[in-house]
């Protein structure tokens, strides 16, 4: 809880059972995330290369406009960590926080909203399986 005086407390709820998988195969996916909350969700996104290569990759949410957009390179067997909670992003965990860029229009990192977000991954100079996890907490107010 946080406490805000004598009067108003405010708390919020999180429940880190939700989860949606998307498998690549390919050089773009679509899938839905549904958050099952109330508020927005601040996503943690975890790519991990089993094979082959990329130069970059941008995660679209057409339920708010928001982008994210990764242009370091990919290889083989690196894990792409992106917490948009704490606004950090690693490779293998190496700190690569430079290589990331949101939407121009954004003011906040990449967020999925109450309910459905329908989302698509597009990899640049892709081969190989890619394996996208975006996992978040419902949240409550």
């Amino acid at each position: 809880f946080t406490d805000f005086g004598d009067t108003v407390q405010f708390a919020m709820s999180y429940n880190y059972t939700a989860q949606a998988s998307l498998t690549l195969t390919n050089a773009s996916l679509t899938g839905t995330a549904t958050n099952a909350g109330n508020l927005p969700a601040a996503p943690v996104i975890t790519l991990t290369n089993g094979s082959g290569s990329a130069t970059g990759f941008t995660l679209t949410n057409a339920a708010n406009g928001h982008t994210l957009t990764y242009t370091g390179t990919i290889d083989s067997t690196d894990v792409i960590i992106i917490d948009c909670r704490k606004l950090a992003v690693t490779n293998n965990g190496t700190n690569v926080f430079d290589n990331l860029a949101i939407g121009s229009t954004q003011v906040s990192w990449f967020n999925l909203e109450p309910g459905d977000n329908d989302l698509t991954l597009s990899l640049a100079g892709s081969s190989g399986t890619k394996t996208l996890v975006i996992e978040w907490y419902d949240t409550y107010l």
